[in-house]
Formats: structure tokens, sequence, C-alpha cells
């Protein structure tokens, strides 16, 4: 069995040369000591599953320059992505899920061009209009993403074409318990290395032609809880690595296909 420590992070940490700090799954409170911002050698950062919170210092990229996996999910941290986040250009990993940051996802994580995790998902992370989702453009440069999860945020309207231009490399797209609209952009078709593709629980409509037949390396294939309509295209059934599909509580009609 783990041990389990509890309060506060001793701001004594600070005074070390850490290049290693692993403190999750304790039931540490409060916010990170500014002390512990000297350890400008950390490369591997872990506080998930405690109950940290306040802000992140906005200039934690130039505070913490050589990290390069940051993973914080499971706290209470709020406010903004801090943009100095981009500075830390050797970052491969980031995750700040189930927390309660707000306001927009920084296009400077697109500076991160050895970016591979990016998970967001469970905050109340915003994009209403163009500017807000720059960031989606941005993250082309992550030439090594393989994940980006955006689940149960506040995101909303229509689903740039940009999304098309995320790196080829992208396995992992989640998208669902947004507020998102319209037709799904057919340039998600692009793609073509996708093996989970998650738009579920949101308000998109429209046939799913066009687009689903591209994504030939899809395993699992999540649509429902939505507003597609039209028919279910036989050509899904050349999706021959699909082992789990969720189409219920759409607006499908006509047969299923033959060939699925």
């Amino acid at each position: 069995m783990s041990n389990q420590f509890n309060g506060s992070i001793p701001s004594e940490l600070g005074q070390l040369k850490l290049k290693t700090l692993i403190l999750g799954d304790n039931r540490l409170s409060g916010e990170i000591p500014q002390a512990f911002f000297r350890l400008s050698s950390l490369q591997y950062l872990s506080l998930e599953f405690n109950m940290l919170g306040k802000a992140l210092p906005p200039n934690i990229g130039e505070l913490l320059p050589n990290l390069i996996e940051l993973t914080l999910e499971n706290n209470m941290f709020e406010g903004s992505i801090p943009d100095s986040l981009g500075n830390s250009l050797g970052l491969k990993m980031i995750d700040l899920s189930d927390n309660n940051f707000t306001g927009r996802i920084p296009t400077s994580l697109g500076k991160l061009t050895n970016l591979t995790f990016l998970n967001l998902q469970d905050n109340q992370l915003v994009a209403r209009n163009n500017q807000d989702w720059e960031f989606l453009n941005a993250l082309k440069n992550c030439k090594s993403l393989k994940l980006l999860s955006l689940s149960n945020n506040e995101l909303q309207g229509s689903l740039p074409e940009s999304v098309g231009n995320l790196p080829i490399s992208l396995q992992v797209l989640l998208l669902g318990g947004n507020s998102l609209s319209g037709q799904v952009p057919q340039s998600i078709g692009k793609l073509s290395a996708l093996t989970w593709l998650g738009l579920d629980e949101n308000n998109f409509s429209g046939t799913i032609e066009g687009w689903i037949e591209n994504l030939k390396s899809l395993g699992r294939l999540s649509l429902q809880s939505n507003n597609f309509t039209g028919p279910i295209p036989s050509s899904i059934s050349n999706l021959t690595q699909l082992t789990r599909l969720y189409l219920n509580d759409n607006k499908f009609e006509g047969p299923t296909p033959v060939s699925l």
C-alpha cells in the first residue's frame, strides 16, 4: 500500500536541484509555493490526484524551462492556462485534465514541436469565435502529437476546417461533451492515423458521409448523442479495424447497411 502525504507542499523543496518530482495521488492541498518554481532544472513534474488549487504562475514556462512532462490532472487549479508554457520547448506531455481552468487555449502550445500528449478535458475552457479557435491551427506544428483531448469543456459553434491541419501523427482526438454544432468538416478525413475519434454529446448535424470512409485506422468511433441525419453509409464497413461503434441517440434513417 502506498503512503499518502497530507497538507501543503513544503517550500524547502525549492532549495533542491531536482530533475524529477512525483507527488501524485496524495492529499496535498493549498497552492504550489513560490519557492517551488526555483527548480529550474526540473524535467518531470507530477502532482496529479491531489487537492491543489489556485492559478499557475503566468511565467511558469520561464521558471521551469526544462520540463518534459507536466501532469496536474484531478486537482482544483483555476484561471487561464499560461501562455508561457510554450516556452518550455522540451515538453512532450501535458495533462491538465479534471481541473477548473478557464479561458481560451493558448496558441503558444503550437511552439512545442516535441509534444505527443495534450489532455485538457474536463475543464471550463472556451472557444466561441475564430480567435478562440486559433490554437487548433497552431497545433499543426506539433508534428509528433498523438493524443488531443478537449472533451467536456465549453467549446461552441462550428468545428473549424483547420481541424484537418492537425498533425497526421494524431491517433486520438476527443471532442465529446461540448456544444459543437453544424456539420463535421470534411477536412477531418485527412487525419488518417486516427484510431479513436470522439465527437459524442454535441449538437453536430448533417450526414457523416464524405469523411468517415477516409479514417481507415479507426478502432473506436463515438458519435452518439448528436443530431446526425441521413443513412448510415455503407462505406463504414470498410473501416476494418473498427471494434467499437457508437451511433445511438441521433437521427439516422433508412436501412442498416448489409455490409456492416
